[in-house]
């Protein structure tokens, strides 16, 4: 494949798009928007965590994050108690039908693998999951050195 642009970081916008159309025909297929997605996939697939940690995790502000946990939990896929240390914390978790749509997401990420593995022979595969790791570890200590500024995702 011959791939044609300037720079890194045209090519990194591009791998981009494509991630993101691929999220997107998941996301569609598990009726889910992208916050809800979000939420779905930062849950712990086993146990507890509280609004204010998955916020976080989310990369949303409290209240958004609020909103999302919200419409999940009126479509019963996930359970919200109040915290037996604290009554103002929420303690959330996937219920029986969020802990399925998880598993469904991640078949369907699962299937998104499969086909890139069948496009790429196992060396070239190889040299991708380093060259990313690579990528990942640059991008990571970029960020690092930057001044900090407004958060990201905070909406």
């Amino acid at each position: 494949m011959n791939v044609d642009v300037e720079s890194l970081m045209e090519l990194i916008s591009a791998v981009k798009q494509e991630c993101l159309a691929l999220e997107e025909e998941i996301r569609a297929r598990a009726d889910l928007s992208p916050a809800e997605y979000t939420c779905l996939c930062s849950m712990p697939t086993s146990g507890e965590i509280g609004a204010g940690p998955l916020a976080r995790l989310m990369e949303l502000s409290p209240s958004r994050a609020s909103r999302v946990v919200e419409r999940l939990a009126r479509r019963g896929l996930l359970l919200r108690a109040a915290s037996d240390s604290d009554r103002r914390v929420s303690r959330l978790r996937l219920s029986t039908s969020g802990r399925a749509l998880r598993r469904k997401v991640e078949a369907l990420r699962g299937e998104c693998e499969t086909r890139l593995r069948e496009r790429l022979p196992s060396r070239e595969l190889a040299q991708v999951r380093r060259g990313l790791g690579l990528l990942l570890e640059g991008l990571t200590a970029s960020r690092a050195e930057r001044p900090a500024g407004r958060a990201r995702g905070r909406r």
